[in-house]
């Protein structure tokens, strides 16, 4: 199954029954922040709104810091899963950096 097809069928038939995927274009947000803000229009969220209607607002992870997600939903990319507020793991802040300005799936775990 395609991942479009998966956005559009909120992953049903895809083994995360509780999840939505979509794509986070990875961008610097601030010092030492990658992912996405659309306060300040960096980076992107595809689709956004998600097939569930929820708007994300934001989705950062700060070097050596902490994870901010709105709304405050646990969200896995590249195998790591994370909440608002929890410390940055490294290896998703050096996942993000080596990916910046390309598109990484994001699975929303509502």
């Amino acid at each position: 199954m395609s991942l479009n097809r998966l956005m559009m069928t909120g992953c049903k038939n895809s083994g995360d029954a509780d999840g939505i995927k979509a794509m986070l274009t990875v961008s610097p947000t601030f010092p030492s922040s990658y992912g996405y803000n659309g306060n300040i229009n960096k980076g992107a969220i595809t689709p956004n709104p998600l097939p569930n209607g929820v708007r994300i607002t934001y989705l950062e992870v700060e070097d050596g810091k902490k994870v901010y997600i709105s709304p405050n939903v646990p969200v896995t990319i590249n195998g790591i899963t994370v909440s608002d507020g929890e410390v940055s793991p490294a290896p998703l802040v050096d996942y993000l950096i080596n990916n910046l300005g390309k598109q990484v799936p994001v699975i929303f775990n509502f």
